[in-house]
């Protein structure tokens, strides 16, 4: 192993409430925990916190819908693993998505969220299809209120107080890679994570066209600096269906055999870690 190999990745895994990064890490970590000394991905230490790894592990396994970490909780997992050829620390700051909300509502980072940033050379952010928040586009909101007036009396209506965290998911997620670039030197590698594949699947959308139209901002900043956030799109479904309505088929399947990778360009792999593979590849 080289100088630079010797040195652990610490990569930076994150996304808003909801959005899958709990699931995910517990498909990893049964990938992971279990593997031979010779796989391509394995353990080279042990976890500061595996009973939390472990916890979130044994609600996968039975199908179970995966707890997200509530505002009140942060577990912060440090997951030292070899993956492919490279020593790699997987830096979870499993906040409540809240944190980040926060944090684009009072533009405040919290010190510990500040140090990560900072550590990290690569990012893991995760959306969800189901959970996106949309916006209206000047269009929408003109004819919107064309339609209001014409049926309401002007004295009836009113304005809505602005609450920050209901902004559009993408431009919360544009707004925390911008703090990302503002509080560290360096590039960093993006692997945008698109949650719950199977739903998307189904409209035979490759990861990177689902991304240019629905999030088409953060697909136009990630694209505009190419320098700063080299990236990928990922189609990812951790847990293989929806839950509770898939359990029973689910339950029937080989634990490895129910994720599924997606992107353009290659076929589908049930390997959970392609993700992480591509990030060593273009850390900073």
């Amino acid at each position: 192993m080289n100088a630079v190999n010797a040195l652990p990745t610490r990569l930076l895994v994150t996304g808003l409430s909801g959005h899958g990064k709990s699931t995910y890490l517990a498909a990893l970590w049964c990938r992971i925990r279990d593997a031979k000394a010779d796989a391509s991905v394995r353990l080279r230490g042990l976890p500061d916190d595996a009973k939390y790894l472990n916890e979130l592990a044994d609600s996968w396994l039975k199908c179970e819908p995966v707890a997200h970490t509530t505002a009140a909780a942060v577990q912060s997992v440090n997951l030292p693993i070899a993956c492919h050829g490279a020593d790699l620390d997987l830096t979870i700051p499993d906040y409540s998505g809240e944190f980040i909300t926060r944090g684009w509502a009072d533009r405040l980072w919290t010190h510990e969220l500040d140090a990560f940033v900072k550590a990290s050379r690569g990012v893991l952010l995760f959306v969800h299809p189901l959970h996106v928040q949309d916006a209206l586009t000047i269009e929408e909101c003109n004819r919107n209120a064309a339609a209001l007036e014409a049926e309401l009396p002007s004295a009836t209506l009113q304005a809505s107080e602005y609450k920050p965290e209901s902004s559009p998911t993408q431009v919360q997620l544009v707004d925390f890679l911008q703090g990302v670039h503002w509080r560290s030197s360096g590039s960093r590698a993006v692997a945008v994570i698109v949650s719950a594949w199977d739903v998307v699947s189904e409209d035979r959308l490759e990861p990177g066209a689902w991304l240019s139209q629905r999030l088409p901002l953060l697909n136009q900043y990630l694209l505009s600096n190419p320098d700063l956030y080299p990236f990928k799109v990922f189609g990812v479904s951790a847990q293989g269906g929806p839950l509770p309505g898939a359990a029973d088929k689910l339950l029937k399947m080989e634990p490895a055999d129910r994720t599924t990778v997606a992107t353009s360009g290659a076929a589908p792999s049930h390997d959970i870690t392609v993700p992480l593979g591509w990030l060593v590849e273009r850390r900073g």
